[in-house]
Formats: C-alpha cells, sequence, structure tokens
C-alpha cells in the first residue's frame, strides 16, 4: 500500500515525496512515524494501518504535521481486498485535497491511474521491487523471478517489464556477460514496458542506463534520462543515472547538482550516498568521497559497495592498509560484481607486493572458468603493475565484450598511466565518439 502510494504521489510536480527505499525501515507497528518524519527531514508524515478479515480491509491513515504532530487529516477505508486500488485511488485523492493542492489534468490523471488491476500481479510487483532495491547478485535474480510472475499474472503490466529491465541491466555488473546475455534481456524487457505505456519514468531512465552503459549512444541516453525526469521530477534513480552521464560529458557541476537532487529526495538511499562518494572519487576529492561513504557504511555496515568506493579513495589518498582493510570486506560479504579481485590486486601492484597481484590475476583468470569476469578487472592490476602493453590489451578485450563502462574508463585514476599513450586515446575516442 505505501509502495503505490508514493508511485502515485510522485508523480505531482509541486512537492516532494520521499521514495519506498527511505522510509523501508521505519515500517512496523513499533516504529513512531513522528520521530521517522524528523530523522528523514520532512513536513508530514502520512501514517497508516491495515486490518484484514477474510476477504475485507479496512485501511486508516493520518496525515500528521512534523514539526508538533498536529493531525492535518484522517480517513478510514473500507473495501474488499480485491478492491485495493480503489482504496488507494480514494486515498491520494482526498490526501491532496486535504493539502489544498490544485493538481493539473495530468497529474489527476497520474493519482487515478492503475498499472494494474490484478491483485496477484501487483503483489508480484512489489516484491519484485523490494529485491530489486538489495542491489545484490541474488537480490536482482529474485526480483527477476517475482517480476516474471507478476507479468505472467498481467501480461500488460508496463511497470512489472520495467522491473525487469532494471534487474537484468545491473545483474551484467554480478558476474554475468553484458552483451552476450543480460543486455538483449533488458533491452526486450524495456521495449515492451514502453510499448503498453510510453509515459512510464522508469522505463525512459532504463532505457537510458541501457544506452548509456551498452549501447554507448550518448545523445539517446541523454535525451531518455530527460524525459524520465520530466515525466517524474521526483524520481531520485533517474536523477542518479543522470548525473554519472553528465559526468561522462564534461559537464561535472550539473553531475553535482543531480547527485545532491537525488539525495534530496532520497536522504538515507544508500545507493545514493554510494554514488555522490564515487562522483567525488571521479572528480579526485578523495577527502570527500572518503567523508561521505564512512557516513554510508555506518548507516549499513553491510553495503559492499560503499565499502569497495571506500577502499578505492583509501589508496589514492596513501592509506594502504585502510584501503585492504576496505577491501578485504567486500570479500567477506561475497559481492561477485564490482572488482573485488581487481581491486586487491591493484593495491597489491602499487604497493610493490608483485607476487600478490599476480596471484590475484591467475585468480580472476581461473574465476573466470566459472563466471564472467571483466577484462577491465585484469586490466587494472596489469596497469598497476606498469605492465602497458598486457593493460591495453584486456582493455581491448573489454571493449569488445561491452564490458567497459565509459565514466570508470574516462576517469578512473588507476588508468592515469595509460592516458598519454595514443592507443588509450584510440579506445577512448572509439567509445566516446562511436
Amino acid at each position: 500500500m505505501a509502495d503505490a502510494l508514493i508511485t502515485k504521489l510522485s508523480n505531482v510536480k509541486n512537492f516532494n515525496v520521499l521514495p519506498t527505499s527511505a522510509v523501508l525501515k521505519y515500517a512496523g507497528a513499533e516504529s513512531d512515524p513522528l520521530a521517522a518524519g524528523r530523522a528523514l527531514g520532512v513536513d508530514s508524515v502520512l501514517d497508516g494501518r491495515m486490518q484484514r478479515a477474510g476477504e475485507r480491509i479496512r485501511v486508516t491513515v493520518q496525515l500528521l504535521r512534523t514539526g508538533d504532530g498536529a493531525p492535518l487529516w484522517a480517513g478510514q477505508f473500507d473495501e474488499n481486498f480485491t478492491n485495493v486500488f480503489a482504496v488507494q485511488d480514494s486515498i491520494s485523492d482526498q490526501l491532496t485535497r486535504a493539502l489544498t493542492l490544485r493538481l493539473s489534468g495530468e497529474e489527476r490523471g497520474q493519482l487515478q491511474k492503475h498499472y494494474t488491476e490484478n491483485a496477484d500481479a501487483y503483489q508480484a510487483y512489489l516484491k519484485g521491487r523490494y529485491f530489486w532495491n538489495k542491489r545484490t547478485t541474488e537480490g536482482f535474480k529474485k526480483g527477476i523471478e517475482n517480476f516474471r510472475q507478476a507479468i505472467a499474472q498481467d501480461p500488460n503490466y508496463a511497470l512489472a517489464y520495467a522491473g525487469l529491465a532494471d534487474c537484468y541491466a545491473r545483474l551484467n555488473e554480478r558476474g554475468l556477460p553484458p552483451a552476450q546475455d543480460t543486455a538483449p534481456r533488458a533491452k526486450a524487457a524495456v521495449a515492451k514496458a514502453l510499448a503498453l505505456d510510453d509515459s512510464l519514468a522508469e522505463a525512459h531512465a532504463t532505457l537510458g542506463f541501457i544506452k548509456f552503459r551498452f549501447d554507448w549512444d550518448f545523445p539517446g541516453a541523454g535525451r531518455e534520462y530527460e524525459r524520465a525526469i520530466r515525466l517524474n521530477p521526483n524520481y531520485a534513480i533517474a536523477h542518479q543515472w543522470y548525473a554519472f552521464y553528465l559526468l561522462a560529458m564534461d559537464r561535472q557541476p550539473e553531475a553535482l547538482e543531480q547527485l545532491e537532487r537525488a539525495r534530496e529526495l532520497d536522504p538515507v538511499s544508500l545507493n545514493v550516498g554510494s554514488g555522490l562518494g564515487s562522483y567525488f572519487y571521479f572528480t579526485r576529492q578523495y577527502d570527500r568521497a572518503v567523508e561521505l561513504l564512512q557516513k554510508t557504511v555506518e548507516m549499513e555496515p553491510g553495503f559492499a559497495e560503499a565499502h569497495w568506493t571506500l577502499g578505492l579513495a583509501y589508496e589514492q589518498k596513501g592509506l594502504s592498509r585502510q584501503a585492504a582493510d576496505e577491501f578485504k570486506k567486500v570479500q567477506d560479504l561475497s559481492v561477485n560484481g564490482g572488482g573485488d579481485g581487481a581491486t586487491l590486486g591493484h593495491l597489491y601492484a602499487v604497493t610493490g607486493k608483485t607476487t600478490e597481484a599476480r596471484k590475484s590475476i591467475a585468480g580472476l583468470r581461473e574465476l573466470s572458468k566459472r563466471r564472467y569476469v571483466s577484462p577491465y578487472e585484469v586490466a587494472v592490476i596489469y596497469a598497476g603493475l606498469g605492465e602497458k602493453e598486457q593493460s591495453l590489451a584486456w582493455l581491448e578485450k573489454a571493449y569488445d565484450e561491452r564490458s567497459v563502462r565509459p565514466v570508470w574508463l574516462k576517469f578512473d585514476p588507476r588508468l592515469d598511466g595509460l592516458r598519454a599513450d595514443s592507443r588509450f586515446t584510440d579506445l577512448m575516442r572509439r567509445i566516446f565518439h562511436a
């Protein structure tokens, strides 16, 4: 129910609604909604309870002002369980009236819009989004399973296809070959989503991600990100993805603005926090990266992506021991994506531990017999060893397999020793001016 209301209300452009990922930690009967609202820095909180008796449900909701706890509006809704969508419509309609918002015809239409009329499909979709937000290999796989269940229940469920595309688009970073497997599946799913509903901001953002990450179609990616943000200015993920497109286009101030907007929309998001840390890493602001990423891992010690980027920032600051500790935490958390073997291997290489660095290369090549390993990971270690020929050869392999991430190639400081080489310049030209 909360996710559906957030999705509906986020289409209203004259106020901000925090995404589901920001409020999940406060779910549960024991949570204090006013304390949650103050922690999130919002003006008001919509609190509610749902009771079910047989096929009947009762939803009781109240809108509270965060500052003093004053009730701004309250309502009670009784319906058959199969009419849960009617309850969502009633709550969103009465809430906007209580806030005295003047909605455009388009916004009012979005509030009344049903992406599916099938309650089982809707439940499967919500589970899919829950798992997708975990940003782990297992999470993406379970997300795919649930989105497929939603589509089986309702073959015209555009949001479910968009979710399926999101999972496939990110699963490639978790040990699967993008060009041969996941990217085509992501493209097919997002194409279906847009064929069903071309006004879906989530689908346009995902298409932008695919064009940027796999197709290297940068003008096309920019258009899709911009359209997604026009359709739903409150979609934090679109702002975050658009930021890294802008960074790749050498528009750093605009990129930072987009990341700050994403953080404003989703202030407790681990992914947004980690993304902002990555921005500071890419722009060589290592102290700021460390400060932000330390806060992110304090919020969630099990979030491997932040540990990984924090380790990279420590390495560039010359703090080898701290960097190694972070990289080892990533390995302990059993994350298969993000170059966990390459990071330690490169650190060994630049700190004179040549034998260990070569063992890391051998380990990655052995691992590649069981799952996909991007050649970029091997190239990074060879760059640390100062072996340009090998590093450039492995970067060419990564290019052939479309496993080069444009932002990393352009800004990764671990490749700085290659940037003056004409072959590296040519590789950059082929990607950014294809």
